[in-house]
């Protein structure tokens, strides 16, 4: 009787496994996408090269207070507008015009935040090497 019970039992399960289509072998993976029709050739457009940055020839040719460029510390400001406003006078800031003005500018405000907040406003761009 037991075995009957059992057999019984079994062969519901087989029957509910069978009915869930669980037996089944899994579907097969996706064959890759099919691959568009040839068109015509798209033109290849090349990224624009980084700019190198400005040189201290560049920065050389601002020279004077009309027109007045200094790398500070590898980046190069246009302190023309700057000039009149400048704490310390025209003539202190004027002197560095046309110049790598990072040992002078540092010794003069490092540390100091106010001087490093208003430098991004006059950036014109890095300083190459």
């Amino acid at each position: 009787m037991r075995r009957f019970l059992f057999c019984a039992a079994l062969a519901a399960v087989f029957a509910s496994v069978q009915s869930r289509n669980l037996l089944q072998a899994p579907a097969p993976a996706p064959g890759p996408a099919p691959t568009p029709a040839p068109g015509p050739a798209l033109p290849v457009v090349e990224a624009p090269a980084a700019p190198a940055g400005l040189t201290l020839a560049q920065v050389a040719t601002h020279s004077s207070e009309s027109d007045c460029w200094a790398a500070i510390n590898g980046k190069v400001y246009d302190l023309t507008a700057w000039l009149p406003q400048h704490p310390g006078g025209v003539a202190i800031l004027a002197a560095h015009c046309g110049q790598d003005a990072s040992a002078p500018f540092n010794m003069q405000h490092g540390g100091d935040p106010e001087p490093q907040e208003r430098l991004p406003q006059y950036l014109l761009g890095d300083l190459s090497a």
